[in-house]
């Protein structure tokens, strides 16, 4: 006798296939351009920075340009940057100062922040960058850069009232002058306090309150380093300072680090220093 037919359940599996898609996060680089004061015979000192972008991926990555602080571009466009894969891409060379802002008074200062969306797999340096100007012509030239330091590229802002605490805001036992940069990404005036503090007792050698507009970058220049003479820690360097900015709204800050002395030499630059992160990998 035949066992009677059972009817089985089938379970029809579906594979879902999905298209890897490259995941893309938010940076803020800083940009300027200034020609120092700085004058040795027929060169002078300029500043500027250089943004440039390493694609490690397979294939073409699109960098997005979401806008500018201090003021509306000039020209929106382009609004992206494509990295082939295994190439370093320089943004000065692209963009050139299609996005300089304009229209506000705060950019006079010539400093301000681009906002951008990185793929994953991108590597991006910001320099701070020092340029041989030659002045005795009509139309002044660059000679070529005279050296740099890595400036940081920000994930995100720091909320308000937290302390931004930079290190290593000193040149040693060299005289030297701490600038303070301060990005101001809310919509209302923002007040920071600054403080540069020796490490060995974390006693403040210089301070200072600044208001910053909103969504705005400025720059609170020539803070002092003050004496290298402590007594209170034997084991810590009298010379070591830090840098401690307190703003009571969103922000990012960073700090940088000169040479009291800035007599440019033909074709020497001066000493810079950053107390800040330094590269960026995405």
């Amino acid at each position: 006798m035949r066992a009677p037919f059972r009817a089985g359940v089938v379970i029809v599996v579906f594979a879902l296939i999905v298209t890897p898609t490259l995941w893309a996060a938010p940076a803020h680089v800083i940009r300027f351009s200034a020609i120092g004061a700085h004058v040795a015979g027929c060169d002078s000192l300029a500043w500027g920075d250089v943004l440039t972008f390493y694609n490690s991926t397979a294939g073409t990555v699109t960098v997005r340009i979401l806008g500018i602080s201090n003021g509306p571009p000039s020209n929106l466009s382009p609004d992206h940057i494509d990295l082939p894969p295994g190439s370093v891409i320089s943004a000065n060379a692209l963009l050139g100062s299609s996005w300089f802002p304009i229209g506000n008074p705060q950019a006079t200062s010539a400093l301000w922040i681009m906002h951008l969306e990185v793929p994953e797999g991108v590597v991006i340096e910001s320099r701070d960058e020092m340029f041989d100007m030659y002045i005795c012509n009509a139309e002044p030239g660059f000679l070529g850069s005279l050296g740099k330091v890595s400036l940081p590229v920000f994930r995100d802002a720091v909320p308000a009232n937290q302390p931004q605490v930079h290190l290593g805001t000193d040149l040693g036992v060299k005289d030297a002058r701490i600038n303070v940069g301060i990005y101001n990404q809310s919509q209302s005036v923002a007040n920071a306090h600054i403080e540069v503090r020796r490490s060995c007792d974390n006693s403040v050698v210089d301070r200072r309150d600044v208001q910053v507009p909103p969504d705005t970058l400025i720059q609170a220049g020539a803070l002092r380093k003050g004496p290298d003479t402590c007594l209170a820690n034997p084991t810590t360097q009298g010379w070591l300072r830090y840098t401690v900015v307190t703003v009571d709204q969103p922000s990012m800050t960073f700090a940088t680090v000169i040479s009291g002395q800035l007599n440019l030499t033909p074709g020497l630059a001066p000493e810079v220093g950053l107390g800040a992160p330094a590269n960026a990998r995405f």
